[in-house]
């Protein structure tokens, strides 16, 4: 099975409301609980921590009967 990381954001239109009216507004509903647990793994190479801003991980996750592994490295930003 194949799993995709979805993102979205919404951006407030006036900083006095609240997130929860704007999820209202948008007919947000909250999902199935559930308990994820993560483990990070650092490099046998070199330290993933030794940088100000951490880029990179390994990260293992397990969640209900499944399990998942991901390595994230983030790039820099792109000015729009």
């Amino acid at each position: 099975m194949k799993y995709i990381e979805v993102e979205q954001k919404y951006r407030l239109t006036s900083p006095a409301q609240s997130v929860k009216d704007t999820l209202t507004r948008l007919e947000a509903k909250p999902g199935t609980p559930s308990r994820q647990i993560d483990n990070y793994y650092n490099a046998p190479h070199r330290d993933f921590l030794t940088t100000e801003v951490i880029s990179e991980w390994l990260r293992v996750r397990v969640e209900d009967d499944t399990a998942s592994l991901n390595f994230k490295r983030w790039g820099p930003s792109k000015p729009p």
